[in-house]
């Protein structure tokens, strides 16, 4: 049986984990429905380091990589969003104007992707939208997902 858990509860147990979750995949299944599966990182046990450098081993002696943790598996499902983007972590830069709470799991206040939506949608159909719109970011080991969308995405664990 899935547990159904809000964004905001989510984010709080990925951020208990401390390391950023992996996306293990992301598809739409219907009409602007959006799916996106994450899992937990685990720390793998310490492996060999033996690069022939002894001052790079030394410090590699230390490390241990992480790994998906296929249990700690949950999928975000927005049913319905206005636009999403998908970006390689290495490129993405902070922005301390922007407002948001949560760590791997974010809600948006303030931030440059809302004020830029009106510039790439229809203002005209964003003003007949009932609810207003939020900017979602999810916070992977290789990819930050922006999602705006009016209703929170369920969350299913």
């Amino acid at each position: 049986m899935m547990e159904t858990l809000s964004f905001e509860a989510a984010g709080r147990m990925l951020d208990s984990g401390r390391n950023d979750p992996f996306l293990r995949q992301l598809r739409e299944t219907e009409e602007n429905r959006l799916h996106i599966t994450l899992c937990g990182a685990v720390t793998a046990p310490e492996a060999a380091h033996l690069t022939g450098d002894d001052a790079v081993d030394a410090v590699l002696a230390h490390c241990a990589p992480l790994l998906p943790d296929t249990a700690a598996t949950m999928e975000i499902v927005f049913e319905d969003y206005i636009l999403y983007q998908v970006r390689n972590e290495s490129f993405c830069s902070y922005d301390p104007q922007e407002i948001r709470t949560g760590k791997y799991l974010a809600v948006f206040e303030k931030s440059k992707l809302l004020d830029y939506l009106t510039v790439t949608v229809d203002a005209g159909l964003l003003s007949l939208c009932d609810a207003p719109w939020k900017h979602y970011r999810i916070s992977t080991q290789n990819q930050i997902i922006d999602v705006i969308a009016q209703a929170e995405p369920k969350v299913y664990r």
